[in-house]
């Protein structure tokens, strides 16, 4: 299990990066009736900056994607390993407890492309995986 409480630490840590970096990245310029989705799509250079964000972190026991529906940016963390039940229970309990050390940076992250983009309504989904793909955890912001 203590391998389990680390991965969570840099869990944390990859999702805060990764919202930081996508409020970074997203002044790719105004935006009319284009939706994030659609302004990553078309901008190779801003997945690229992206993309080569997520080789900057350290995920060591966690393989990091982000994908785009709409106006929603979706940071999806998947353990490499499979956890039991025991330590899922751990694991959703930490997430439960401590998910708040998201809460700015997220919320930071989706002024900070709103304002860029003028798009008036940006959110940000992190969901955990357990390393079978069944969800652990999940927090919506700016829903």
């Amino acid at each position: 299990m203590e391998k389990a409480g680390k991965n969570f630490v840099k869990i944390l840590c990859i999702a805060a990066s990764l919202a930081v970096g996508l409020a970074l990245f997203c002044g790719c310029g105004k935006a009319e009736k284009q939706s994030l989705e659609e302004m990553v799509t078309q901008n190779p250079e801003m997945a690229k900056e992206i993309e080569k964000g997520l080789g900057d972190i350290d995920t060591e026991g966690v393989s990091p994607s982000l994908s785009y529906e709409k106006n929603t940016i979706i940071i999806s963390l998947k353990y490499d390993k499979t956890y039991d039940e025991d330590d899922i229970e751990v694991l959703s309990g930490a997430f439960d407890e401590n998910g708040e050390i998201f809460d700015a940076k997220c919320e930071e992250a989706i002024a900070n492309i709103k304002s860029s983009t003028e798009l008036k309504k940006v959110s940000i989904e992190i969901v955990v995986l357990n390393g079978d793909g069944a969800e652990l955890w999940s927090k919506a912001y700016g829903k």
